[in-house]
């Protein structure tokens, strides 16, 4: 009995699966890798072909490729046919030969194949197809701060970067092989982007990361410009990805964004401890530190009107026990960026352009008192500098007299 009932199954399924076909592509998002080709006429009541294996494409079905997809005919796991053209092709010299191409005796051995096999076909036959375009809007944060060495500060800085990133397959036979999953070759499932982006890959992202922040720390970048640097970031990316993305799975990084950058609570801590430490370094800021606090003590006593007499009382008897220190430190400031600013002297310790350093002669320039190599000698009476000076009509000694 059991073989009676295969064998009419069997038929059935034959004539079924020998209608002409048509595919196309399934609904494909802009951040979707792999999506499964569909039966045009799905669901629309113009095919009376209701019992078609999904598993099979008959011989002189016909496949719509659209623009940046390629399409790939898989025949048990093996591409066997591709175009990334678009438009509409016909399969020929498939592994399943359509009955009304005329090829009624291959049908029929396809039929004792399916008897073979309990009445199903042992082929696994589906239209995929690959997105060739960029995928873009891809988040990424790192949950661990990455060191920086920050010009500005001069010292290495832990920091936290958010952004956007787009990713491109290339070599789409790398991808086939490596990234996509056997759900998408043999259960028409599709593959969004997110959904092979596992741990695995964000770890090397990352990793990437830290080692493209490096690279721009070199080129004396500071922090705050890191989100202008887009090419050179993505440059530095996908220098350090290559390797493994695109030798090993065929994708390729297109455009890295960083859309925060920010420094870690220790990092934020040891800047602003800097940055006070700064302002009694700089006359100017000290000045500005100093006239500040008086403001703000003033303004402070006029927001309080029950206390306002008392508090400019306060003030006064303040001021005038604090006014020799305040004269002192403003004066001292004052005096400090005067020194550097008159006429247009640089601080102690630099040169004007074109001068030698202190204590030096200007190229040329011979000491005070010395002849320049092979000039002649000082005129009569005047001796180089340092030696006694003779008295008129006596010569050195052991020189004849002069009459």
């Amino acid at each position: 009995m059991g073989i009676i009932s295969a064998a009419i199954n069997s038929v059935g399924g034959v004539l079924s699966d020998s209608y002409l076909e048509a595919y196309r592509p399934s609904k494909m998002g802009p951040r979707t890798a792999v999506a499964p080709g569909i039966f045009a006429d799905s669901g629309q009541g113009r095919n009376t072909n209701t019992k078609r294996s999904s598993n099979v494409i008959s011989n002189g079905s016909i496949i719509q490729v659209d623009s940046g997809q390629l399409m790939c005919l898989v025949d048990g796991g093996r591409v066997v046919d591709y175009s990334t053209v678009p438009g509409y092709y016909k399969v020929e010299n498939s592994s399943s030969p359509s009955l009304m191409n005329g090829e009624f005796g291959g049908a029929l051995r396809d039929g004792w194949d399916r008897i073979r096999f309990g009445g199903n076909t042992y082929h696994e036959q589906r239209v995929i197809y690959i997105n060739l375009r960029a995928m873009e809007g891809i988040k990424f944060g790192t949950k661990s701060p990455v060191p920086y060495y920050d010009e500005h500060y001069k010292i290495d800085v832990q920091v936290k970067a958010f952004g956007t990133f787009s990713i491109q397959i290339v070599e789409p036979w790398k991808f086939f092989n490596a990234v996509i999953p056997h759900e998408c070759i043999f259960d028409g499932k599709s593959l969004e982007v997110d959904e092979f982006l596992d741990d695995t890959f964000m770890s090397e992202y990352i990793g990437a990361l830290g080692e493209a922040l490096s690279s721009i720390s070199m080129l004396g970048q500071p922090l705050s410009r890191i989100p202008t640097q887009t090419t050179t970031l993505t440059k530095y990316m996908r220098d350090a990805l290559d390797p493994v993305w695109r030798q090993d799975r065929g994708l390729e990084i297109k455009n890295v964004g960083i859309t925060s950058i920010t420094y870690d609570e220790d990092t934020k801590k040891l800047l602003q401890e800097r940055n006070r430490v700064a302002i009694y370094n700089d006359p100017s800021m000290r000045e500005t530190f100093v006239q500040t606090s008086v403001a703000r003590g003033i303004e402070a006593a006029g927001s309080n009107p029950n206390g306002a007499a008392a508090a400019f009382m306060g003030v006064g008897m303040g001021m005038g026990a604090t006014q020799g220190f305040m004269n002192t430190s403003s004066q001292a400031n004052m005096q400090q960026m005067q020194m550097q600013q008159q006429y247009g002297q640089p601080p102690y310790g630099q040169q004007p352009y074109g001068q030698p350093p202190y204590g030096q002669q200007p190229y040329g320039q011979q000491p005070y008192g010395q002849q320049p190599y092979g000039q002649p000698q000082q005129p009569y009476g005047q001796q180089p500098y340092g030696q006694p000076q003779q008295p008129y009509g006596q010569q050195p000694y052991g020189q004849p007299q002069q009459p």
